[in-house]
């Protein structure tokens, strides 16, 4: 099982859940961190697919990542001006 938290310092990091189900050892093992964005993280989420995480940050911007390598695939502002979209 993954997991993926969305932190107040303004990254994503992936971890491992250990199944307990065969008593093994509960918790969750540290993978990844995605690049800090410059804004705090308040949301993260699997796409359906489970390939790409989508993250939103204090700042109204959305991102979207590869899970497998962190990689920024696309960053969208959305304020008070509309929205724009980067691709990386």
């Amino acid at each position: 099982q993954r997991l993926a938290a969305a932190c107040d310092d303004g990254c994503v990091r992936l971890y491992t859940v250990q199944d307990t189900s065969n008593g093994g050892r509960s918790g969750a093992d540290y993978k990844k961190s995605f690049s800090t964005v410059g804004s705090k993280m308040l949301s993260v989420a699997w796409t359906a697919e489970g390939r790409e995480l989508v993250s939103g940050a204090a700042n109204g911007s959305i991102y979207v990542w590869e899970a497998s390598t962190g990689s920024q695939l696309l960053h969208i502002t959305a304020g008070a001006g509309g929205l724009r979209k980067e691709v990386e």
